[in-house]
């Protein structure tokens, strides 16, 4: 009776066995015949990568160029992540690619993708990372990914994507990324679906075609370190919620219709690094027009506000800022005065932009770039000149006279247009 009972357990046993081998080998093979379904609609691939991909073992596509497998549990030979960036692949991509369904990571960025993003990508529900930018994709941004509620980091940027930002991505409450930038995509910012967003570290919308006011309600995503607004058609004032943004680090507001002062609140963020507001129609503030002194108090190295219509005086703090080691781009404004003397501690600064202003000058040693074209600035070219050392220097269209001291150094010579002798 024990030999009969052990036998009968041992048959009942081996079709639960290949059952379960079955089913392994059965979704193994379907991320097998996805892979070979996103292959067959792609129509060029110049460095041929995907020729390794060939209809073999069904096992065999761990192995091929750009795949990654899980190697425990339930992952264990299933595709986690298909990475094929920089190749210059030509195509559309496959609906199929839905069928790798233990994807986590999809990066198809900086090739010659086209057609459009597929619906069937909200499938991939254990998706943290999706990356298309640098592709020719057009059509709508599907709204169905947000099912994707895994998803750390959305960029779909420098494509030919149309439509609204779908209100449904603020279901994402564990975004950490967006990047949407260089598309043509319209409409506003969805303000009340984006408070959600409190992990959110990047938003980068530039170079769209977005409108209206910037949301008030953006103020509170208090993780961005990355805001960049830039080369839009915004409209209205500069929120001074943005001052909130304690981990700010980049501001991007250059290229809008935005209107009204620049904040004096956002002086207050102490970790801002780079901050463009160039090229708006930004016309007085609450310092009676000039430039907010209190911006002197963030650590910036880039300072852009080229291109308004401030007005008064540069004031001295910010020229006394040492982080600023980039640029300080203050040119095209209707600034006027001397400038602070301060302006020869700005030794680390690579460029200094005030032309087109009604400035006068007096230190500016150290500076690699210096353009004090259309200024109105007149009288003897000033002595201190002589001191500079490897500096592009352009006095053009001013009413000085005289010539560059014999002792200075420059790096391209002078651009002296309307200069008398």
């Amino acid at each position: 009776m024990e030999l009969f009972l052990n036998f009968l357990l041992f048959i009942t046993t081996i079709p639960l066995c290949y059952l379960v081998s079955g089913s392994q080998a059965a979704t193994n093979s379907s991320d097998h015949l996805a892979l070979l379904s996103f292959k067959s609609l792609i129509t060029a691939d110049p460095s041929g990568v995907l020729k390794s991909w060939r209809n073999t073992s069904t096992a065999g596509h761990c192995q091929w160029h750009g795949v990654t497998c899980g190697a425990r549990g339930q992952r264990r030979g299933r595709v986690t992540a298909l990475q094929l960036p920089g190749l210059n692949i030509s195509g559309i991509i496959s609906p199929k690619i839905a069928n790798l369904t233990f994807l986590m990571r999809l990066d198809l960025s900086k090739n010659q993708l086209h057609g459009t993003a597929p619906h069937e990508l909200s499938l991939l529900l254990n998706l943290n990372h999706l990356d298309l930018s640098f592709n020719n994709l057009n059509g709508k941004i599907p709204p169905s990914l947000s099912r994707c509620s895994n998803l750390r980091n959305i960029s779909l940027g420098f494509n030919s994507l149309q439509g609204e930002i779908p209100e449904e991505f603020g279901s994402l409450v564990d975004l950490q990324s967006l990047s949407l930038l260089h598309n043509n995509l319209t409409g506003t910012i969805p303000a009340n679906s984006f408070q959600n967003l409190q992990k959110l570290e990047l938003l980068s919308l530039a170079g769209n075609k977005l409108s209206g006011e910037i949301p008030h309600s953006l103020g509170n995503l208090t993780s961005l370190t990355y805001l960049l607004l830039n080369n839009n058609s915004f409209t209205g004032m500069i929120p001074p919620s943005l001052s909130k943004l304690s981990s700010l680090t980049k501001l991007g507001l250059v290229g809008n219709n935005l209107t009204g002062v620049i904040p004096p609140a956002l002086g207050n963020l102490s970790n801002l690094l780079w901050l463009d507001i160039g090229y708006n129609y930004l016309t007085e503030n609450l310092l009676t027009g000039n430039i907010p002194s209190n911006l002197a108090n963030c650590p910036l190295n880039w300072l852009d506000l080229q291109g308004n219509k401030l007005t008064g005086l540069v004031p001295k703090e910010i020229l006394q800022m040492p982080s600023l080691s980039v640029f300080l781009e203050l040119q095209d404004n209707m600034l006027s005065g001397p400038l602070p003397t301060e302006v020869g501690s700005l030794r680390n600064l690579q460029r200094l932009d005030i032309s087109n202003n009604r400035i006068s000058v007096s230190n500016l040693r150290g500076l690699q770039m210096i353009d004090l074209s259309y200024n109105n600035l007149s009288g003897h070219i000033p002595e201190f000149l002589g001191s500079l050392r490897g500096t592009y220097l352009n006095l053009s269209f001013n009413d000085f006279y005289g010539a560059i001291p014999r002792q200075a150094r420059l790096i391209t010579g002078a651009f002296l247009q309307n200069v008398k002798p």
